[in-house]
């Protein structure tokens, strides 16, 4: 077996194919770049990772202690006492959702539509809370 000799060939710049440029190198290293087949499942994991509550189910005590504020908020409704709220917020995106709790005047309660409405005009439903605490001194 022969050992060819190209060095008449080893110095001569490459060809040029008819009608083509040459790639510039930031493209060329484009086409080694990873390719992400999974895009996105990176953000499902971290939704199925994340945690929710179940809403609680109030004690008869509790219940009654509950009932009794929010009477208690009713007969005082027109002063838009300061209250403590903590309430259920059902999750958009899974089963469950979390606790909140929020300080705010009430203005008013609509025991037709269950609802609690705050100063800012949002709304709570009666059935998703949890406690209810007056702050300012009301009678009682």
């Amino acid at each position: 077996m022969k050992i060819e000799d190209y060095s008449d060939i080893i110095n001569l710049a490459p060809p040029e194919c008819a009608g083509r440029r040459k790639m510039p190198l930031s493209d060329r290293a484009a086409q080694f770049a990873p390719f992400a087949a999974l895009t996105g499942f990176g953000s499902v994991i971290c939704e199925s990772a994340r945690l929710t509550d179940s809403m609680m189910i109030l004690s008869e005590e509790q219940e009654h202690e509950l009932n009794d504020n929010l009477r208690l908020l009713i007969e005082n409704i027109g002063a838009k006492p300061l209250c403590e709220v903590m309430y259920f917020v059902p999750d958009e995106r899974k089963a469950g959702g979390s606790y909140v709790t929020l300080t705010a005047r009430v203005r008013r309660v609509d025991e037709v539509a269950r609802e609690l409405e705050l100063a800012d005009k949002s709304k709570i439903g009666l059935d998703s809370i949890y406690k209810l605490k007056i702050c300012e001194a009301v009678k009682r």
